[in-house]
C-alpha cells in the first residue's frame, strides 16, 4: 500500500514470486477528505502465483520513470478533486445563518448595553438602601431608647398601682370602720331615741306624782286633824311611787345593756369582712389576728357591761375545751360571747339576788344604776 498523504514513508516494495512476474494491482482507492487536506490514494494488490519471473529493476511492472509520471498525473487528479469536492460540499445556508448570528450577536450587545445601565441603576438603588438602613439603624436605636424610657415609666406606674391598690385595701378598710360606727351611732342613737321616749314616760309620771303631792299637800292643810295617819298614808304612797321609779329606770338601763348584746356581733362581722375567718365560719381565727378580735369585743361589749376580758377567755377555753383561743372559729367565738353576756344579763336583771346570784334593784340604786360602781360585779371564774 502506498500512502501518499505521508511522502517520506518508501512504497512497499512488491513481492515477486518463485514462479513469475509481480502481481499487478487489483484495486485503488483515492480518499478527498471534505476539510481540503491532500488526498490520500491507497492501491491494494495481490500477488500471483504466475510461474513468470519479474526484473528488479521495475517496480509495479513499470519502470521509474514511467512510474512517476503516473504519480504526478494522480497527485495532480487528486488536487483537482479535492478542490471540486470541497466546493461542492459546503453547507448550504450558511451565510444566512451567519446573518442571523450577527444579528443576534447585535441585539445581545444592546441587551449587555441595557443589563449595565439597569445593573447601576441598582447599584445606585442599593446605595440608596444602604443610606435608608443607617438612617433605620439610627432610628432604631433611637426607638430603643425610647423603648427603654417607656420600660422605666411602665415600672413607675405598676410600683404607683401598687401603691394605689394597697391605698384602695386600706381606705376599703376604713369604709368598713366607718360603716361599722355609723351602724353603731345609728344603734345608740335608736337606745338613746328609746331612752328618751322612757324619761318623756317618767316626766309625765313624775308630774303626776308631783300633782299628786300637791293634792296631798292640799290635804294636809285642810285636814289638821288625825295627822299621824294622813303623814302614813303619805308615806306609803311615796314609797309606791319610788319603787315604780326605780323599777322604771332599772328597766330603761336593761333595755340599753339589751341593745348592746344584740347588736355587737353584726359590727363584728363587717368590721372584719375582709379576713378569711369571717367570709368562711369554718376557718380558724388564727394567732395574728385573734389580738384585734379581743380588741374589738373588749372595747364594743365588754367595757360597756362592766366586764372582764380575762374572765370571758376563761369562760371560752371551759366550754369550747379549747386552750387556744386561735383555734376557735368565728361562729364558735360569737356563739360563746353570746352565752357569756346572756349570764351577765341573768346577773344583772334577772332577779335571783343574795349569794352573789344577781344584782338587786336597791343595789343598782346604791351603784346610781351605773355597773362600775357595783359592789360585785359579774365574774365567771
Amino acid at each position: 500500500m502506498i500512502d501518499i498523504e505521508n511522502p517520506s514513508t518508501p512504497p512497499t516494495k512488491a513481492k515477486l514470486s518463485r514462479d513469475g512476474p509481480p502481481l499487478s494491482p487489483s484495486h485503488t482507492a483515492t480518499t478527498f477528505p471534505s476539510d481540503g487536506s491532500p488526498p490520500t490514494v491507497t492501491i491494494d494488490h495481490k500477488v500471483s502465483r504466475s510461474s513468470r519471473g519479474v526484473g528488479g529493476s521495475l517496480l509495479l511492472g513499470m519502470s521509474k520513470p514511467v512510474f512517476a509520471l503516473v504519480a504526478a498525473t494522480v497527485l495532480a487528479t487528486s488536487g483537482s478533486a479535492a478542490w471540486f469536492f470541497s466546493e461542492w460540499l459546503s453547507i448550504p445556508g450558511l451565510k444566512e445563518q451567519v446573518s442571523a448570528l450577527e444579528v443576534e450577536v447585535t441585539r445581545l450587545e444592546t441587551q449587555v448595553v441595557r443589563l449595565e445601565h439597569q445593573v447601576s441603576r441598582l447599584s445606585q438603588e442599593v446605595d440608596d438602601l444602604a443610606f435608608e438602613n443607617d438612617r433605620y439603624s439610627m432610628l432604631n436605636a433611637q426607638l430603643n431608647e425610647t423603648a427603654q424610657e417607656y420600660q422605666i415609666l411602665n415600672n413607675q406606674l405598676n410600683a404607683s398601682t401598687t401603691r394605689l391598690e394597697s391605698l384602695n385595701e386600706q381606705l376599703g378598710h376604713s369604709n368598713g370602720l366607718f360603716a361599722e360606727l355609723n351602724a353603731e351611732l345609728s344603734n345608740q342613737n335608736q337606745v338613746y331615741s328609746s331612752l328618751n321616749l322612757e324619761l318623756n314616760q317618767t316626766q309625765l309620771e313624775l308630774s303626776a306624782l308631783n300633782d299628786d303631792l300637791l293634792s296631798v299637800v292640799t290635804f294636809l292643810n285642810e285636814t289638821s286633824t288625825n295627822l299621824q295617819g294622813n303623814l302614813e298614808s303619805i308615806v306609803d304612797f311615796l314609797a309606791g311611787q319610788i319603787d315604780v321609779n326605780r323599777f322604771l329606770v332599772l328597766e330603761t338601763l336593761e333595755n340599753t345593756y339589751q341593745q348592746r348584746t344584740q347588736s355587737w356581733d353584726c359590727g363584728f362581722r363587717d368590721f372584719f369582712l375582709t379576713e378569711p375567718f369571717i367570709q368562711d365560719p369554718t376557718v380558724s381565727i388564727g394567732s395574728t389576728e385573734l389580738p384585734s378580735v379581743l380588741d374589738f369585743i373588749e372595747s364594743r361589749l365588754l367595757t360597756d357591761l362592766c366586764l372582764d376580758l380575762d374572765d370571758m377567755q376563761l369562760y371560752l377555753q371551759q366550754t369550747s375545751g379549747k386552750t387556744d383561743l386561735s383555734d376557735l372559729t368565728s361562729n364558735e367565738l360569737i356563739q360563746g360571747t353570746s352565752r357569756y353576756v346572756t349570764l351577765v344579763m341573768e346577773y344583772y336583771f334577772g332577779g335571783n339576788y343574795g349569794d352573789d346570784g344577781g344584782v338587786s334593784p336597791e343595789e343598782w340604786g346604791e351603784a346610781s344604776y351605773q355597773c362600775q360602781n357595783l359592789q360585785l360585779p359579774f365574774l365567771w371564774s
